[in-house]
């Protein structure tokens, strides 16, 4: 197959143009939101810091929140970097495309398709991932059921 002449219609450059606008779009609004999160959770942490050294200056510990803290910064760091590695995927896809729009060229159409499998390949191993985990929690339901029984 010859792939060195593979020509777009104007039509299609303009629906190209209109996707690289609004997958960059859709990748700062979540950058956005997830600088905003990751403000929350910093402030979190430091009201459950302080709560932590009340509740110690107090001798009022009816917990120990620590483990609790450190358990939920984890989980947040976790949620964090899944949000945050398609969207960056998705920001290259957008900017490269762009780029190779501007500039007609071939290796930048290349490397924005490459952003784009690799954000699509993301979202759909997370989505096993996450169908897995639904399925092993359903089985662990209905064992727990029949064991109460």
């Amino acid at each position: 197959m010859n792939f060195n002449n593979l020509y777009i219609s104007q039509e299609a450059y303009e629906i190209l143009k209109d996707i690289a606008k609004w997958a960059k779009f859709l990748a700062i609004v979540v950058f956005v939101l997830l600088g905003l999160s990751a403000l929350c959770i910093l402030t979190m942490g430091i009201l459950i810091t302080s709560m932590n050294s009340y509740a110690v200056a107090s001798h009022n510990m009816m917990y120990h929140p620590g483990i609790f803290s450190w358990m939920h910064a984890i989980f947040m760091l976790i949620t964090f970097l899944i949000y945050f590695i398609p969207t960056y995927f998705l920001y290259k896809f957008a900017v490269n495309l762009k780029r190779s729009l501007t500039n007609n060229s071939t290796m930048e159409l290349t490397k924005a398709l490459n952003f784009l499998r690799k954000h699509y390949s993301f979202i759909g191993v997370l989505t096993v991932i996450m169908i897995t985990i639904l399925l092993i929690s359903v089985v662990m339901m209905f064992f727990s059921m029949f064991a109460i029984l």
